[in-house]
C-alpha cells in the first residue's frame, strides 16, 4: 500500500506563497523588500523651500549692510565759486551778501546777475573804502608758483609780461599758465598805483564778459574787502576776475572745476 508522500516544511517565519507569515509578505528569489518611503519626495520640496528662504533672508540683512557702509552720493555744487580756502578767505556764498551782524549791505541789489552790471568802480559806498591800501610789492612775491592744497603749479614757460594790461594803466602786469598735468588754468594778474586804477580795470574786465554768463559775485576775503565776479558759459568753461583791494586785479579762466580750484587756493 503506497503511501502519500508529506509536503516539505516551511521554513520558520515565512508563510505561503501569496499568504501572510511571520515578517509579511514573500518576494521574489534574490531580491530586497521595497522600502521607498512616501514622505521622501515632499521631504526634498520642503528642504530646497526652506534654504531659498533662507538665502533671502541673508542676502536682505546683508544688502542693509552694505547700503549703510556706503558713503552718501556727492551733491553736486550748484554754486562753484565764492569759497576761499587760501589765506585771509574762506567765505561762504551765503556770508558774501551782507557784513557781519545783520547790518546792511552797501552793495544789496549787486549780487544778482542783470545786464547793467555794476562794477566796483560804481561802489561808492563799499565796505572796504578807506581801509583799502595800495601794496608797491612786485608781482613775483605776491604770485604762487604752487597752488597749495592742489596738483595746480606753473607752467614751465613760468610768467609773461601783459603788455595790453599796461597799456590800459598797470605798473605791472604777467599771464601764464597753471597745470596739474590733465587741466590747464590761464591766469592773469595786474598790479596798480591807486585804488581808483584798480577798480576802474576790474569793471572794465567784468563789463567785457557776457552779463548772462554771471554765475555769482561777492567779497573774497572774510573782513569783507576784494571782490570777484564768476562767469560760466554753455561750454562750462569759467572767467573769474578778482580784486585784492590792494592795488591788483587777477582773472583765472578755464573749465569750471579747474578754474574754481585754482581761485579758491591762490594766497594772494
Amino acid at each position: 500500500m503506497s503511501q502519500t508522500p508529506s509536503p516539505p516544511e516551511q521554513p520558520e517565519g515565512r508563510g505561503h506563497a501569496g499568504g501572510p507569515g511571520e515578517h509579511g509578505a514573500r518576494h521574489p528569489e534574490g531580491t530586497a523588500p521595497r522600502t521607498t518611503s512616501r514622505w521622501l519626495v515632499p521631504g526634498i520640496l520642503g528642504g530646497l523651500l526652506l534654504a531659498i528662504v533662507l538665502t533671502l533672508v541673508v542676502v536682505a540683512l546683508t544688502g542693509d549692510g552694505d547700503d549703510a557702509a556706503r558713503p552718501a552720493p556727492t551733491e553736486e555744487v550748484d554754486e562753484p565759486f565764492g569759497g576761499r580756502t587760501a589765506p585771509g578767505g574762506a567765505l561762504p556764498p551765503d556770508e558774501a551778501d551782507g557784513p557781519a551782524g545783520g547790518g546792511d549791505d552797501p552793495a544789496d541789489g549787486a549780487d544778482e546777475p542783470t545786464d547793467g552790471v555794476e562794477g566796483p568802480a560804481d561802489g561808492a559806498d563799499d565796505p572796504a573804502d578807506g581801509a583799502r591800501e595800495v601794496t608797491d610789492r612786485p608781482l613775483e612775491d605776491l604770485l604762487d608758483t604752487i597752488v597749495i592744497g592742489t596738483d595746480f603749479q606753473l607752467a614751465d614757460e613760468g610768467w609773461a609780461p601783459d603788455e595790453s594790461a599796461v597799456e590800459r594803466g598797470a605798473r605791472e602786469a604777467v599771464t601764464g599758465v597753471y597745470t596739474d598735468g590733465r587741466r590747464e588754468v590761464r591766469a592773469t594778474a595786474a598790479a596798480f598805483d591807486t585804488i581808483e586804477d584798480q577798480d576802474a580795470y576790474a569793471q572794465e574786465l567784468v563789463e567785457q564778459l557776457p552779463a548772462d554768463d554771471l554765475r555769482s559775485e561777492g567779497a573774497v576775503y572774510s573782513d569783507e574787502s576784494g571782490r570777484y565776479w564768476a562767469f560760466e558759459d554753455e561750454d562750462e568753461q569759467a572767467t573769474v576776475v578778482w580784486r585784492t583791494d590792494t592795488g591788483v586785479v587777477l582773472t583765472v579762466s578755464g573749465d569750471v572745476a579747474a578754474a574754481s580750484e585754482v581761485f579758491a587756493n591762490l594766497s594772494i
